[in-house]
C-alpha cells in the first residue's frame, strides 16, 4: 500500500509541475494572505494536496483511516519537503 500511495503521489507531482504555472500569478508580497486557491500555506504559490482514503496504516490498529500529504509550491516549482497527516476528519 505504501508503495502504491508513493507512486501516486510521485505522479501527482510530476503532472502538477508541468500544468501549474510556477511562481505567484499575482503580486503577492510574502507576509500577505494569497488569494491564490490551492496555496495552502499562504506563500503566493500553489500547493498539491495527495489524498489516499480508507489507507490503512500500521500503527492505527484496524481503521483504514487515510492519509493526506501537502507537496508545497515554490518559485522553482513543487518542493521535495512534504507534511503528510493521518487520521479521521471527525
Amino acid at each position: 500500500m505504501h508503495i502504491r500511495t508513493l507512486a501516486v503521489t510521485a505522479t501527482a507531482v510530476a503532472l502538477a509541475a508541468v500544468l501549474t504555472p510556477s511562481g505567484p500569478t499575482e503580486d503577492t508580497a510574502a507576509a500577505a494572505p494569497s488569494a491564490l486557491k490551492g496555496d495552502f500555506n499562504g506563500d503566493g504559490y500553489g500547493d498539491l494536496a495527495v489524498t489516499a482514503p480508507g489507507e490503512q496504516l500500521k500503527d492505527t490498529g484496524d481503521d483504514h483511516e487515510g492519509t493526506a500529504t501537502a507537496v508545497w509550491g515554490s518559485a522553482s516549482g513543487f518542493s521535495s519537503a512534504l507534511t503528510a497527516a493521518k487520521g479521521r476528519a471527525d
